[in-house]
């Protein structure tokens, strides 16, 4: 049998970098790094390299052909390894995290409080009581905080903690909230979506769609807004138009999270399904099963992966374009949340632990233990921010 390979490094624009050079099928990763003298991520046949050629190729290896490796211009993802500080944040779980800059962190929680964090002395210098209801939702848009949740209101704060607006359209609570292309995507229980802009100094609603099912997620592209429901329907609107493109079906039962980049849609449902959609034509690429709920779904920064995490207590990762399956690690509880930056993967558990699994390596390389169950975190600037079922904030680095 034959133990060496053909290889040529390439840029990710396909300019090669290097000439054809043989190499053992079993080199490692890090080898290779070091014959270009770069520790950036490398691809062999769409994938992350993990480990070797060999592992990476899955034994499918043409001796005769010469593989392309492509070096990307992103290093690795430094993980977080310790905990700096902990503090009791809420009166009541946390539900969300959002880092908004080096400075700014913000956390909301059942307890109808939206609260600001000094990032630098890791204390909070505005708890503000806009919301009636649990919060939901908190992303930043503009130079603005906008938050979401049961009360079916959307505040909006600057970054002082000041309110700055109130939105009240939408009734039975908010369950979906996207930013996206400068606009507010805001979906709710009663079946209703509205859109806002900020323009002249004011948040305007500039669409409304309404007579739907439940809306329990929502994703948003350049060209589409598509929503899932209660019934297993995931409805698709022009975002130009905001008219009605098409309904696409396939889920027996609610849909709890779409995804999109622009070639595909990824949805999952209460049943452990997860379908592929070719956003093209709308056509189905392919299915994928857990053997529980799939709660949370995240595409890889090359767009060339995605991970999904569920009740079944496992985390996986896909091929996005093949649907192949490339890995997968476990907690000991249902996962709550997993976030994929570059060849890292962050999840969180009812296991109270943060697992960090390195794709190019194909092990987690990081286990992080908590007090408590983890509902949410967030993950910017080589900080990462944890909130638990018992109000606890933590500060990793």
């Amino acid at each position: 049998m034959t133990d060496t390979v053909l290889i040529k490094f390439i840029d990710e624009e396909g300019i090669q970098m290097t000439d054809i050079m043989q190499v053992p099928i079993d080199i490692t990763d890090d080898s290779l790094r070091q014959i270009i003298k770069k520790d950036n991520i490398l691809y062999i046949d769409g994938n992350v390299l993990t480990g070797s050629i060999k592992n990476s190729l899955n034994g499918d290896v043409d001796y005769e052909s010469v593989f392309l490796i492509r070096v990307a211009n992103r290093k690795p993802t430094a993980p977080a390894t310790f905990c700096s500080s902990s503090y009791s944040g809420h009166e009541g779980p946390i539900l969300k995290c959002k880092i908004i800059n080096k400075q700014l962190a913000v956390t909301v929680g059942d307890d109808k409080t939206v609260r600001f964090w000094d990032l630098i002395t890791k204390t909070q210098f505005m708890i503000n009581k806009a919301h009636d209801h649990w919060v939901l939702h908190c992303e930043m848009y503009k130079n603005f905080v906008v938050t979401a949740g049961m009360d079916s209101k959307i505040c909006v704060f600057d970054f002082k903690g000041n309110l700055i607006d109130q939105i009240k359209k939408q009734r039975l609570g908010i369950s979906s909230f996207v930013v996206k292309n400068d606009l507010i995507f805001s979906g709710a229980r009663d079946g209703s979506v509205i859109v806002l802009s900020y323009e002249r100094e004011c948040f305007k609603i500039i669409a409304e769609f309404g007579g739907l099912n439940s809306i329990t997620a929502m994703c948003v592209s350049d060209r589409y807004i598509m929503f899932g429901d209660s019934k297993g329907k995931i409805c698709v609107y022009c975002l130009k138009t905001y008219k009605k493109v098409c309904e696409l079906k396939g889920h027996p039962s609610k849909i709890n999270v779409v995804v999109n980049n622009a070639k595909y849609l990824i949805s999952r449902d209460d049943d452990g399904n997860v379908i592929v959609f070719n956003l093209n034509d709308f056509s189905i690429c392919y299915r994928l099963k857990h053997n529980r709920e799939v709660i949370s779904i995240s595409i890889s920064p090359d767009e060339l992966s995605f991970a999904t995490g569920g009740f079944d207590e496992t985390v996986q990762i896909w091929n996005l374009s093949k649907g192949s399956n490339l890995g997968k690690y476990f907690h000991i509880g249902p996962v709550y949340k997993i976030m994929y930056y570059d060849d890292l993967i962050i999840s969180c558990s009812k296991d109270k632990m943060i697992r960090m699994f390195k794709v190019s390596k194909n092990k987690v390389i990081s286990d992080l233990s908590v007090d408590d169950e983890i509902y949410d975190f967030d993950y910017s600037f080589n900080l990462l921010i944890t909130g638990l079922k018992n109000s606890k904030v933590n500060f990793f680095y």
